[in-house]
């Protein structure tokens, strides 16, 4: 059978524009990420009839992981910088509406709310000049 595996190169992140209806726009030259998970809270239920003394554990409430990426960094740019890019968000603290859409030919599109909640720019003098960046969603994701 051959495989339907689907490779990572040709997925991109976008964000909105809080307009109605909601514009987006692709944040430029993202070199490793965006990663995208969902996890629960797990809360232990073990109690003495628990079967052969083993823990038990029920799911709680969900979350979206934090989602990271790398990008190589333009201060100046339109989606990096401080005047209207990532950078800018992270400074107000606003919460903004993401949209992951996958590589398989622009088919699969994953929304969520999120704030910037990390900025890191790094730049050795013989490389290039890199940002590391931290999503933290707040919500329920739209999953299409």
């Amino acid at each position: 059978m051959a495989s339907g595996a689907i490779p990572a190169f040709g997925s991109f992140l976008q964000v909105g524009d809080g307009a109605t209806p909601e514009n987006f726009t692709t944040i430029a030259e993202i070199i490793n990420g965006p990663e995208f998970g969902i996890k629960s809270t797990m809360k232990d239920v073990t109690s003495h009839s628990s079967p052969g003394g083993f823990m038990e554990k029920k799911p709680t409430l969900q979350e979206v992981s934090d989602i990271p990426l790398s990008v190589n960094f333009n201060p100046v740019g339109a989606t990096h910088g401080y005047q209207t890019g990532l950078l800018k968000r992270k400074k107000n603290q606003t919460l903004d509406n993401y949209r992951i859409v996958w590589s398989d030919v622009g088919t699969t599109t994953w929304t969520f709310a999120a704030y910037v909640s990390e900025f890191k720019v790094k730049g050795k003098f013989d490389e290039i000049l890199t940002a590391d960046i931290v999503l933290t969603p707040s919500g329920a994701p739209g999953l299409v």
